[in-house]
Formats: C-alpha cells, structure tokens, sequence
C-alpha cells in the first residue's frame, strides 16, 4: 500500500503539466535508488520516447543541458478554449440568519485536569537518595517508573542484566548500594506472581487519557493500563516510603487522581468494571481501590 501511495503521488505530480514536463534527477554521494520517481519515469519512456540533446538556451532556459529522453505528442486540434459549461442555476432560497450575523467569539477552551499533577496537596517522597536538593529528591522515583515502563517488554532472562546496566549509567550517578537497592525494588516487582497480570500481553506502560467528565477536560498518562473483555485494570506506581498499611490512609491526592482515570476510562469502555489500584514499589505492595472510594472524587 505504501508503494501504491508513492506511486499515485508520483502521478499527482506529472498529471499537473499543461503543456510540456521537464523531469530532472539530482544525485549526490550516494547511487540513485532504484525505485525513485526518475528511475520510474526513465524506465516508463525507455521505449517509447527517442535520445534528445538538450540545448542549455533553447530547450531549458533555466540552465540545464544535457542528453535525455523526449516525448512528443503534436497537438493537431486548437484548444476549444471558448466551451464553457453552463450549469442552470437553482434556487438556493434566502440566506439564512446566521450568514447575516457576526460570528460569536468562540469561548478559550478549558485548561485540562491533569491527574498526575493534582492541586492537592501530596505527601513527600521519602527515600535515602533524597539528601541532595533539587532534581535529586525525585532521581530514585523517575528510575523506578523508567524501569517499570521498559523492563517488561524484555524476556524475564534478560532483565536483570538490562536493569544493571541502565541504573549503572554514569549521567544517574548512583552508587553501588543505590544501584542495588532499586534493582532489587525493581525486580521485586515484576517477578512476584501476584502482579503478573499487570505486567502480560493485554498490559500497556505509559498509556495517554483524554476525555471530559462532569464539563471539565481530563488530560493523563497512566503507568499502566490492563484490558481484558470483561475488566479494565489501571494501576498508578508509587515510591513513597513507606506505604500506608490501609486503603483508608491513602492520601486524597491520590484517590482524586484515581477518581479521574476511573471516570474517562468509563466512556471509552461502557459497560466493563474499572479496576482502580496504586503500587507501592516498596514492599511491593499493590492496594486496589474499592468502587466507593474514587467514585465521590471524580471532577
């Protein structure tokens, strides 16, 4: 289909002449590929059109000269440049009242909700690489996420050795106890049978939402996202340190951002249950979200 499409805009281009086409090529260091639209149309003319020599003043004013191909079609008939088509008119009716009247302004669209940046306020992140100021209180939480994005496209062989490498990085600068320390967090994850699903063939990382719920625009980008034909599962990695022990003491942060996800997520699968859950990386510990607890903080 994309020779098809390559090919048709090739003929797009040379049906556009009037009266006379120039087809010209331009190599540089490297061969002229086959398939081009030179090669194409030099192959098409090969028996049909007779060696020219192209005179620099006469044939092209813009300063070419050079052999070619030429083909000649003599018009024998003046062109009817008289006959034009009359098209009876019909009746169309009165203008409409909108065409009398100046266009309304049209109203600046709303600025999206953006669920991973809530207004609320969340609790600090907790970690022993947060000593520095700055980007490096967030350095541990980005390399986790990056991790669980990318590590499980990999066969499982082959994690630990990609893990190590990436977190050895020098542009990290880690040292060797903080490169064990979130590869251990990191493997933890993805080898324990209870989050298997989240990690399978129907899963996806970093998935964009967009939708409107309640009048207000809804923009994210959920850490992972599993559908299946009878539920939708999205999940929400968290490195804070520790985890709460209970899903009552999850801030509400948190339960808003899930709250939105869950709502756009019900308009683009009516009808399936949404399966709203946050993963702590330490531990690891995966807390789902009972119905009622997101559901009263959707925007």
């Amino acid at each position: 289909r994309d020779l098809q499409e390559y090919r048709r805009l090739l003929y797009v281009a040379m049906t556009r002449a009037e009266d006379r086409l120039y087809i010209a090529g331009w190599q540089g260091r490297n061969a002229v590929p086959e398939d081009c639209w030179y090669r194409l149309a030099e192959a098409a003319l090969a028996d049909i059109a007779e060696p020219f020599d192209f005179d620099r003043t006469a044939a092209a004013p813009g300063g070419w000269a050079g052999r070619g191909l030429r083909l000649v079609d003599r018009q024998t008939r003046k062109p009817a440049r008289d006959a034009v088509a009359r098209v009876p008119a019909a009746d169309a009716g009165p203008l409409p009242r909108f065409a009398r009247e100046a266009a309304k302004p049209e109203p600046a669209p709303p600025r999206p909700l953006a669920p991973s940046r809530p207004a609320e306020l969340e609790p600090a992140v907790l970690s022993p690489l947060a000593e520095g100021p700055g980007e490096a209180r967030f350095l541990r939480g980005r390399l986790i996420h990056r991790l669980l994005q990318t590590l499980p496209e990999l066969a499982p062989e082959a994690r630990v050795e990609e893990c190590r490498r990436f977190l050895a990085r020098p542009g990290h600068g880690l040292g060797a106890a903080a490169r064990d320390e979130i590869a251990a967090e990191v493997l933890a994850v993805l080898d324990d049978v209870r989050f298997a699903a989240l990690f399978g063939p129907s899963s996806r990382a970093e998935v964009p939402l967009v939708g409107v719920v309640g009048g207000a625009v809804v923009a994210g980008q959920v850490d992972r996202l599993v559908v299946s034909d009878d539920a939708v599962m999205v999940v929400d990695y968290k490195t804070n340190r520790p985890p709460p022990e209970r899903a009552a003491d999850i801030p509400p942060a948190y339960l808003a951002q899930m709250a939105a996800y869950r709502a756009v997520l019900a308009l683009i699968y009516p009808g399936r249950p949404i399966r709203c859950a946050l993963l702590w990386t330490d531990g690891p510990r995966l807390v789902e979200l009972d119905d009622a607890v997101p559901a009263g903080r959707a925007p």
